[in-house]
């Protein structure tokens, strides 16, 4: 049996290009078709959207076929089957009653966040879901500005993070985001860090830009510095072309390197 290969992308600005035209190169869908004619490779969608959001959007690419697997809002994992998505229970779960807890627990913290951000910013603040607010800064440099206030406040608070895209926030348990919800699916899939990519190009996705999770680390041209800096120092790829054209040079890249010959499955 071939060993299955694991190939993990973040969507917007990674591989749904940003400016006017927001679509996904043919290149990338017909290179996708070509691996997953071998049955060893498994495409996961790693988002900071919601099911309705991301299937709105595919719809509208008119994709050929849609991810394995999804994680939405950044942490919650499902299966894709037709065109339906299936939970994974356990986990979704015990992410759902860490972070009733931890946010019913710092109640105060978001009241002061939410004055802040009335007196000293332009952001507007949105109801949510899956956070307490969610905040959308008015520049990409205001959105600095808050990250620095977050960032001070949260050294007293240890299990609380936030998710950064953009000019937007979301909060979050420490242990539920990009990175973990991959390691969950490697567990389920029993695919190890070797025979896994991840890419990405912006903050949110820097959790699962590691080693130690996909042996294969990749970012289209367009990401944020720090991505670049971060994909450069694990020894992965920051590719020439933006988007999705960026990934599909990454992933032409790393076809030399694996090894899709058949052997045993390997159990992590």
């Amino acid at each position: 049996m071939r060993t299955p290969f694991l190939f993990c992308t973040d969507f917007d600005g990674t591989l749904l290009s940003v400016g006017e035209e927001r679509k996904i190169a043919t290149e990338f869908y017909e290179l996708l078709h070509k691996k997953k004619k071998q049955d060893t490779f498994v495409w996961v969608i790693n988002t900071g959207r919601s099911w309705e959001s991301l299937f709105e959007e595919l719809n509208r690419l008119q994709i050929p076929f849609l991810p394995d697997w999804v994680v939405l809002y950044e942490k919650e994992i499902f299966k894709v089957q037709g065109l339906q998505i299936f939970p994974h229970e356990e986990w979704n779960l015990k992410c759902r009653n860490s972070h009733k807890i931890l946010f019913d627990s710092i109640g105060f913290f978001f009241e002061e966040l939410a004055n802040y951000l009335i007196l000293h910013t332009k952001a507007t603040i949105h109801s949510s879901s899956w956070s307490p607010i969610e905040v959308e800064a008015s520049s990409n440099q205001e959105a600095d500005q808050i990250s620095l206030y977050i960032d001070q406040k949260l050294q007293n608070m240890p299990f609380l993070t936030y998710h950064r895209n953009f000019v937007y926030f979301r909060f979050a348990h420490k242990d539920f985001h990009k990175g973990s919800a991959l390691k969950q699916i490697q567990r389920l899939l029993g695919i190890s860090p070797k025979n896994s990519m991840a890419c990405g190009d912006h903050f949110n996705d820097l959790p699962m830009l590691e080693i130690q999770l996909a042996s294969h680390l990749a970012c289209p041209a367009n990401a944020v510095k720090e991505v670049k800096e971060k994909v450069i120092k694990q020894g992965g790829y920051v590719a020439k072309k933006e988007a999705s054209l960026g990934i599909t040079e990454a992933l032409l890249k790393i076809e030399e390197k694996f090894d899709f010959s058949p052997c045993s499955i390997q159990r992590s």
